[in-house]
Formats: structure tokens, sequence, C-alpha cells
């Protein structure tokens, strides 16, 4: 790091680092350099990011590996505490422990005293099955109306009725109808979410109620074994591993391979309720990789963790192998390539000798090396030039003496197009002064032709100045074919300002009166529009005249060199100019039927700042 800020702050040691390695001066060095460079950069791109690859692959494979022990273990949790649940029901729904706890019962009476013994009858000869095949440790019934049912363990029984009733998890337990499992034992005032492990009692409490009118009658408390995870966990791997761990909705443990973490709050609870979705995995503050199960319906959570040194422990040492392995290949391989290059610089190193002497003894030298490979090219092409080069000199001076020559012809070929615009004007005003208004208008509206076709301004112009140039060629061909043919034109003046391509309209207007409407008989009407669709313009050339072929009004030569066209572009040349300039999703369209009509269609972007110089 000092090093590389010294560079940083004094470039003139990176120069100077430069210029001791020779990289500059040597192309051997260059060669060698960069073939190292080129070498050991990719080299360790790849050892590092597959290293970091197979981190993450490892990461996800345990994780997988993790989820699917954590899945079936939840299947277990769900199993066996709907067990429970369905425990629960079968003893609220028994119409001699219901009748006991109607608030109608009258325990005084003789009949009271029958119908007490037979609900707990019924209660003993249920839980006596109850306990052969589940994790049940004792039952208890709290009335409303102040019976007390119970079967189990006596150390169980809690005798106080009124105090049990104040306890906070007994009010929250009353709130609702859902089955609520609790790790504390009954005289513990909190709910639960702390606590030791020396309190650790499972247990579930249930609200009980008529099973007709749906009345409250108390609730049930169904005592579990202490060892109930022990004995739903004894085959898992996880518990092998230690490190597999149940909480309760209050993030509490419930489950440890270390029982003084019982009821204790788990480190990541926090970071566990940030997660999404009910499974998944995380790296923890203090670097173990924690997979993570949810059990929705109870808001528990099953985890497995491990640390991240012990997972990667086999990694590292597998990155120092790969790590020493590629130093000792790049050590080789730049011996190797060490003797490549110089077989490979030193006909270069001659050949440049050469080169040098030609400052000092001129043309008269040659390169002696006739080898077969790029080099030999080098030299017998080097001799060839130097062979070459005299000869070139002598036709330089008679060839800069014909491009002169050549020039003066040409300017003397050009007409001027001032003189012609002059002419033109000088023509005006006689037709003016003779008071021939047809040939005055006529003449106008050629030298605006004129003026348009040789224009250097640029390839773009607006509709209006388009439109402009039709109408004037339309008053020369007016002036020629007398009434033959009149035109219309609909056009929405917003887009008179919309930029196009030059000479876009014209060629169109010239191949309907030549091909359309000459042929016909009797007069004929061409119409041109121009409309918005969307953000494009559409120009639309119609003739009424006598149609013709589709193909020959695209081909690049029709009517070309006749003497009647305007001038040089061509149809075809129009739909070229607009693809080329806007996109192949635009240009030109033509539909045509023999003895008919003939109907142009041009269409182009208007939202679009295209420069389409050197198209045209």
């Amino acid at each position: 790091m000092r090093s590389q800020t010294l560079l940083r702050r004094n470039p003139v040691i990176g120069m100077k680092l430069i210029d001791w390695l020779g990289i500059k001066s040597s192309i051997h060095r260059k060669i060698f350099i960069s073939f190292m460079l080129v070498m050991l950069l990719p080299t360790t791109l790849i050892s590092v990011s597959t290293y970091y690859f197979s981190i993450d692959l490892l990461k996800r494979k345990v994780s997988e590996s993790f989820l699917d022990n954590l899945a079936y273990n939840k299947n277990i949790i769900g199993m066996e505490f709907k067990q429970f649940e369905q425990i629960a029901d079968y003893i609220l729904y028994n119409s001699d422990i219901q009748k006991v706890l109607s608030p109608s019962f009258k325990s005084p009476s003789i009949q009271g005293y029958y119908d007490l013994q037979s609900a707990q009858q019924s209660l003993n000869n249920f839980t006596m099955q109850a306990f052969a095949v589940s994790n049940v440790a004792s039952i208890q019934i709290f009335g409303d109306n102040g019976i007390i049912l119970f079967t189990g363990a006596s150390s169980d029984i809690y005798p106080d009725d009124k105090k049990f009733k104040e306890k906070l998890w007994y009010r929250q337990a009353v709130q609702t109808d859902q089955p609520q499992f609790r790790f504390g034992t009954l005289n513990e005032e909190s709910d639960g979410s702390t606590g030791s492990g020396n309190t650790y009692s499972p247990s579930m409490i249930k609200t009980f109620r008529n099973s007709a009118t749906l009345e409250k009658l108390g609730v049930i408390y169904i005592k579990i074994r202490r060892d109930l995870f022990d004995s739903l966990f004894e085959d898992s791997n996880m518990k092998k591993a230690g490190k597999f761990v149940v909480l309760d909705d209050n993030g509490q443990i419930v489950y440890h391979p270390d029982k003084s973490m019982l009821l204790k709050l788990f480190p990541s609870v926090d970071k566990l309720r940030e997660q999404q979705g009910d499974h998944g995995s995380f790296i923890t503050k203090d670097g173990q990789l924690m997979v993570y199960y949810h059990i929705e319906r109870y808001g528990w959570w099953l985890t497995d963790s491990i640390p991240l040194s012990e997972l990667l422990k086999d990694n590292k040492i597998i990155f120092n192998i790969t790590i020493g392995i590629v130093l000792i290949c790049f050590l080789l391989s730049g011996i190797i390539w060490y003797f490549v290059a110089s077989g490979i610089v030193h006909p270069i190193k001659k050949l440049a000798y050469v080169m040098r002497s030609v400052k000092e003894d001129g043309l008269a030298v040659k390169s002696e090396y006739t080898g077969k490979d790029e080099i030999g090219l080098l030299s017998s092409s080097f001799n060839y030039m130097i062979e070459k080069i005299q000869e070139l000199i002598s036709r330089m001076v008679e060839e800069q003496a014909k491009k002169k020559d050549m020039e003066y012809q040409s300017l003397q070929a050009q007409i001027n197009p001032h003189f012609l615009y002059n002419t033109l004007n000088s023509i005006r005003w006689m037709a003016m002064i003779q008071k021939a208004d047809n040939i005055k208008e006529m003449v106008e509206a050629l030298g605006r032709l004129l003026a348009n076709s040789t224009s250097k301004s640029g390839a773009m112009i607006t509709i209006e100045e388009e439109l402009a140039i039709v109408k004037d060629y339309i008053k020369i061909q007016e002036v020629k074919y007398s009434d033959k043919f009149q035109v219309d034109f609909d056009i929405d003046p917003k887009l008179l300002q919309v930029k196009c391509v030059k000479f876009i309209l014209q060629p169109f207007i010239e191949n309907a009166i030549f091909h359309g409407i000459e042929p016909k008989s009797g007069t004929g009407c061409i119409r041109i529009r121009l409309k918005l669709t969307g953000n494009v313009a559409v120009i639309t050339v119609f003739d009424d005249g006598v149609g013709m072929d589709v193909e020959q009004i695209m081909c690049e030569g029709h009517d070309k060199g006749n003497g009647r066209r305007f001038n040089g572009i061509g149809i075809k040349n129009v739909d070229e100019r607009l693809r080329l300039t806007y996109g192949d999703v635009y240009g030109v369209t033509i539909q045509s039927v023999k003895g008919q009509f003939t109907s142009v269609t041009i269409r182009f972007p208007v939202d679009a700042d295209f420069e389409a110089g050197g198209l045209l």
C-alpha cells in the first residue's frame, strides 16, 4: 500500500520503473512482460472466482441439506402437536364432561355427584389410551363453574382455581379458540418470553366450549412430557450435530442440545423475523451459516447453524494448493516464454538495424533475412519498398504536372450557375416588358427549380420547401400540357415545418404526368395528400392515369437518360435514401392497377433528428 501511494504521489517513479524494465525500448521485454501479464491476470481471476464459486456452491449445498432435515423435523413436530389438538378436541366434545362443566350443573346433589364421577371416569378411560401412544403427561380441565377435572400425576394438579384464572397466560388463552402452547410452569406470571431451564414445562391450553351453544365453559390444560423433543429428534442428524434449535413464537429456545439454554431468548431472533419466506439461510454476526424453517401455524422457528470457519476449512487448503500450482506454472511458463520471445525478436532486431541504416546510407541498403515467416515477409516487403521508392520519386514530378493540367481543364469545363441564373433573369425581364406573363412565370419557376437543384445547403429541407419545389415543377408542366391534368393538395398545416429528405415528391409527380396522365385520353387528376399518423408523416401521390408496372417504376434505369427527367433522381433512389436516413421500416410503397390508377405512399418519422448529408 505504501509503494502504491508513493507511485500515485510521484508519477516520475512510475516512469523510471518503466524505463528500468526497458519496456519502451525493447520489444523483447514488451512481448515477455505482456505475455506474463496476460497469463497472470486470467489465471488469478479464474482461481479467485473458482474459489468463491466453490464457497457459494458449498453454502448452497449445505443449506439445502439442512433445509431437508428441517423440513423433516417440521413434519414430525406438526404431526405430534396435531395429535395434542385432536386429544383436546375429543375430550371437549365428550357429553359427560360438557354436562358437568355446564353453568347449570349442581355438584352438591346426588345426581351431580354421579355425573361428576362419570365425567372423571370418561376422562380417565380416554387418557389411559392417550398416555400410552402420545407424549401427554397429564390433563386438567378448569370449568368456569368451578369444576376441576384431572388425570395424570397428582404432583401436576393446580387446585386453586381463582389464582389460576388470574395468571396472564390464562387471560391470553381465553381470548382465542386456537390452542396455545407454552413451555413455562403454571405458576409463572409472565407470558413465557423469558425463563430458565429449571422451569421448563411444555403444555397446551385451549378454550372449552359447549358443542351446541358454543358458550364458553372453561379451558383444558394438557401438560406435555419434558423429554418431548428429545424423543422426537432422537434419530435426527441435526440432533447429532448438536446445533439444531427450536424457538417458540416469542423467540425463546424450547429445544437445545444444551439444556441450560432452554427458555432463553435466541440471539438471532431479530434477524430471523426480518427474513422473507418460510425457509432460507443467512450469515450471522458471529460468522455462522444459519438455516431456518418457519412453522406458520404456531409461529415457531426451526434453525440449524454451522461455523463458516469449520465449513470452509477444506476449501482454504484447496485454495492454497491451487495458488502454489499456479505460481509454479507461472514460473515455468515465464522461462519457456523468455526463450520463445528471444527467437521471435532476434530477426526483428536485424531488420530494425537495416531500417535505421537508411538514415545514413540512403536507399542503398538491403535486408538479408529470407525466412518464410511474417518477419521474412516484412524483410522482402522492405526490400521491395526500397526498390519502388526510386520509381515513385521519378514519377512524382510527372504526375504532379499532369494533375495540375487536369485541374485546369476541369475548371474550364465548369459552367458558372450564376451565369445561368442571370441569363434566366434577363429572359424574365424581357417577358415582363413584352407582357408575356406565362413565359415570365415559367422562367421564374425554372429558376427556382435550378436554384434548389444546385443548392448545397444540405440534404434536409422542410415539407413546405419540398411542396414549393413540386409546385414550381407543376407550373412548368402545366405550360407544356395546358389543361391535360389538374393537381389537388390536401396538406395538414401542422406538418409544413417538419424536416424531410430533399427531392422526395418531384420524381413521383413527374412519373404520374409522363406515365399516368400523358398516355391517357382526356384529362387526368393528381392528388397530393399529407397527414400525420402517430409520429409518422404519410404522403400519398395518387393519379387516375393508365397505371403502370410497379417493378418497372422501381427500376433505377427507368426513363433515365431519355432527356425527359428534370434531374437524375429516380424513384428507387428516393426509396433508398429514405431507408438509409430513417431505417428499413420507412420508405416508398406503390400500388397500381393498369387502366385505373397509381398510388404512391411515402412514410417517414416526424420526431427524428437525422443528418442525411452524403446520402443523396
